[in-house]
Order: structure tokens, then C-alpha cells, then sequence
């Protein structure tokens, strides 16, 4: 008798097993329409499905049974090797503050960079809420500039300020030095000199899945 054989299965079974999705599941929109997935992504409006090919498909989630809702509302993405533990996840990000006494933008800048993340880019209120309360009062780091052009803010993707949560009076370009914008410590948004000598303690990462 070949002892080897029973081993083999079992071994092609164990293996069988781990790479197996844990979380595929059978999704069901209201009409009666099925796909059968991993969720990989959620947003408040929509969650996204890994299907066996790789191909992704997003689907609102209004659409769904209220199981598939009660699901969705429950579930986290994984949380990538390189995101801190206590990261916040909102709206297809995690979030996570730093802090580190007196830090320069371009050291904040050139850190979030490293951990595979950028500053923060605060596009809604509802990510303004988030970020606020991880700043907890500090005045920290976010990724607006207006660098490139004086007066046109932009985050480090591009794209143009629509929301604003600036202070009262700002931005101001003092000394025509202030081109990276940062929460104060009421959570209003404030220009500043790349390398403020000002009390900035920390900055916010974003990771974009």
C-alpha cells in the first residue's frame, strides 16, 4: 500500500482550504439577480465583489437583499500589512494620525509616502469628520497645496479643492511663504510655511484601496 497517497490529499486538501475565499459569499439584489464573490471594497453607497475570474464589480448597495445590507454594514476590508492597527477605515480608506513633535510637511509628506499611503486628502465633510477626530485638538498635516499656482488648491491627486474647511480669514499666504494647508486645532483648515516652526505635532496617512 502507497502510505504516501493518503498524505498527499490530504495535504492537496489543507491547501485547497486556505486559499479558498473566507468571505465569498452568494449576493442577492432585490429583483432576484445572484453573483457569488469576495468583498474586497464598501463605500457608504456601494460594495464591491472579487469575483473567481478577478474581475471586480461594484454594486449599489441599496440594491441588495437586507441580508446582503446587514452584511455589508457589519464588514471591514482587510486591513493592509502596512496600515497601523488602530486606522480608521471610511469610504474606501483607511485613515491613521502620527504624531511626532514639530514635523515638517515634506517629512510627513515623504513618511505617508514610504508606508504606501499619502496625507491626507479631506474631499467631503464626512472625511473632514473622520480626520478631526483623529486629530483629537492637534494641529496636524494634510495633503493640500497650492504649490504649483498661488490660490488654486489642489490635493496631491490632482484634483482641485470642492470642499473647504478653512479657518475664518485664511488662507492668507503669509510672507507669501503658506502653500500646504493643515487642520488647526478646532479642526478648521490653515495655510502654512512647509517647515512651520509652528505647533504642528503629526499628520494624517490616507490609504486609498
Amino acid at each position: 500500500m502507497n502510505r504516501s497517497l493518503p498524505i498527499f490529499l490530504l495535504i492537496l486538501f489543507l491547501g485547497f482550504i486556505s486559499v479558498s475565499p473566507a468571505s465569498e459569499r452568494v449576493w442577492t439584489s432585490g429583483d432576484g439577480r445572484q453573483i457569488t464573490g469576495e468583498p474586497v471594497n464598501k463605500t457608504t453607497e456601494s460594495v464591491t465583489i472579487r469575483v473567481a475570474n478577478g474581475d471586480r464589480h461594484t454594486i449599489p448597495v441599496k440594491q441588495l437583499i437586507e441580508a446582503d445590507r446587514k452584511f455589508v454594514e457589519g464588514w471591514l476590508p482587510k486591513r493592509p500589512f502596512n496600515v497601523p492597527e488602530d486606522a480608521v477605515f471610511h469610504e474606501g480608506s483607511w485613515f491613521a494620525i502620527f504624531r511626532n513633535h514639530k514635523v515638517s510637511r515634506p517629512v510627513a509628506a515623504a513618511h505617508a509616502k514610504r508606508m504606501g499611503g499619502h496625507l491626507a486628502y479631506v474631499k467631503t465633510i464626512e472625511i473632514q469628520k473622520v480626520v478631526q477626530k483623529l486629530a483629537g485638538g492637534s494641529q496636524v498635516w494634510i495633503g493640500g497645496s497650492d504649490r504649483e499656482v498661488e490660490g488654486l488648491w489642489k490635493w496631491g491627486d490632482g484634483e482641485k479643492f470642492d470642499f473647504t474647511y478653512w479657518s475664518k480669514g485664511e488662507p492668507t499666504n503669509y510672507r507669501g511663504r503658506e502653500d500646504y494647508v493643515h487642520l488647526l486645532k478646532s479642526g478648521r483648515w490653515n495655510d502654512n510655511d512647509e517647515h512651520s516652526g509652528t505647533a504642528l505635532v503629526g499628520y494624517i496617512v490616507q490609504w486609498q484601496l
